[in-house]
């Protein structure tokens, strides 16, 4: 059996003798087919069905739906200076077809014509119309639609004057978390959705002060945002905003914590306890944790001398660790990671490839040493207990120090000393230089006299000489060795 709805125009000559529908108690009607059969069903108030065979298909037809009643409360939810927001319940009535949209209309207060909104129907029971102009009044109304088109409009009551709508008290719409964890270089993003009117004027400060200028801060009628690339530890603090208008003020304010990597543990590392197969490391926490608690140390160890690291232990909660081995370095590790490593400090090594230099007067003397140590050593060159800095040329990278004497002397001769110092202690290296040659000597003697009087004897007058001054005497030409 197949069932078709609708609304059904039913003809007396359908009816058997002495069968008559009154309207008022009829609830539905509806076409069957049974077995080639048509039947007419027609369903009471009271769920009384009566079933009417049908002997000529050609008296039924179908009617169109009829239009859907009016909207429900239609309303004014919002107005601002040039735009009028509405909003509006379903019909009660449908009009046996599906309401697909809804239209709206509207009236200046001093002119006769509705001018429609839309031209088509919108599917959700709220519109924005929006460039109005200022202080304008309207009236409007809403029309629901459907198969059988728009039904009848359904006012918003009074008129509408395009101003802004005031006493509406500031919200903040959704709850903010209170506390926010940023990683170091990460991004803080604080977006807070807003409601107010008059559009409430935010302001965004930190701790009382005014924001980095790093901080993109960005606000619309629903929204602010504050926006802080690549974060530093110094961005931590409490974020603070407030919201003001003619209705009142509010806050909201927001914990933000930049977390980064710690430091090495503070060395440097110690040994105690040492027996035939352990030895006890000791450290002391880094000086920096990153802001973030530390959750342990990873301690790793290397055989001497190959280059490979092994973990000891992967999170020590103290600060010490008995082990077997005698090179260690330790991390100090919190929620973020690994900190750089504290080594085991090596003794400084000089290695000399020649203690003895001879060189010719008027060349260049280079003398490089190679050094290694760790922590990186701090190097020094002296020459009879004087420093050499300014009268060479010194170089130093991690492994070797350079330095250069031009235009060498007799006086360049002597016993040079390279000095290496580090935590684990000093050491010190001695260089014999030897010059030979000739040596040129080219002085300029600047000889002056001062102002002076010459006096013999009351009976003579005073005679006064001025200064004598002579430049470029050459004394010698040359000297021999």
């Amino acid at each position: 059996m197949q069932e078709v709805l609708g609304n059904l125009a039913v003809l007396p000559s359908l009816l058997l003798p002495g069968i008559q529908l009154v309207s008022n108690f009829l609830h539905r009607l509806s076409i069957l087919w049974q077995n080639g059969m048509i039947l007419l069903r027609v369903t009471l108030f009271g769920n009384l069905e009566i079933y009417l065979r049908i002997s000529h298909r050609a008296l039924i037809w179908s009617s169109l739906p009829a239009p859907p009643g009016k909207p429900q409360n239609p309303r004014v939810t919002d107005t601002t200076r040039t735009s009028v927001s509405l909003a509006w319940s379903p019909p009660e009535d449908e009009g046996g077809s599906k309401v697909t949209g809804y239209l709206i209309e509207m009236q200046k207060v001093d002119q006769f014509e509705w001018t429609k909104c839309n031209t088509t129907p919108t599917k959700i029971r709220e519109y924005t119309l929006t460039h109005l102009p200022q202080g304008a009044e309207y009236r409007f109304r809403v029309l629901a639609c459907n198969a059988g088109g728009p039904g009848e409009p359904a006012e918003v009551p009074g008129t509408v004057k395009i101003t802004e709508m005031l006493g509406k008290t500031l919200h903040i719409l959704t709850p903010i978390a209170s506390r926010l964890m940023v990683r170091q270089g990460g991004v803080i993003r604080l977006t807070i959705p807003i409601k107010g009117k008059p559009i409430p004027v935010c302001k965004w400060t930190k701790e009382g002060h005014d924001i980095s200028k790093r901080a993109m801060i960005a606000t619309s009628e629903t929204h602010t945002e504050l926006v802080i690339k690549d974060a530093e530890r110094e961005d931590s603090g409490t974020y603070d905003l407030a919201l003001e208008n003619k209705c009142g003020k509010k806050a909201v304010y927001i914990k933000v914590r930049v977390i980064g990597i710690p430091n090495p543990p503070e060395g440097p590392l110690e040994y105690d306890d040492i027996q035939a197969r352990s030895v006890r490391v000791s450290w002391r926490p880094p000086t920096d944790d990153g802001g973030a608690d530390i959750l342990g140390y990873v301690v790793e160890r290397r055989e001497v001398p190959k280059t490979a690291w092994y973990t000891v232990d992967s999170r020590v909660k103290g600060t010490s660790l008995v082990a077997t081995e005698y090179e260690f370095r330790v991390f100090a590790e919190n929620q973020t990671g690994l900190s750089r490593p504290r080594r085991t400090a090596m003794a400084v090594k000089t290695k000399l490839t020649c203690k003895h230099i001879t060189v010719r007067a008027g060349g260049s003397l280079r003398l490089m040493v190679s050094v290694s140590g760790r922590p990186a050593p701090v190097i020094t060159w002296s020459k009879q207990g004087i420093d050499l800095v300014s009268r060479g040329i010194i170089d130093t990278t991690d492994s070797y120090t350079l330095l250069i004497v031009d235009k060498v002397n007799r006086y360049d001769a002597g016993k040079y000393v390279i000095e290496a110092e580090n935590q684990s202690g000093k050491k010190s290296a001695t260089i014999s230089v030897k010059v030979y040659g000739k040596y040129y000597y080219n002085y300029t003697w600047l000889l002056e006299y001062s102002q002076c009087m010459l006096s013999r004897s009351k009976k003579f007058s005073h005679f006064q000489r001025t200064s004598v001054v002579l430049n470029s005497t050459r004394l010698f030409e040359k000297s021999k060795k």
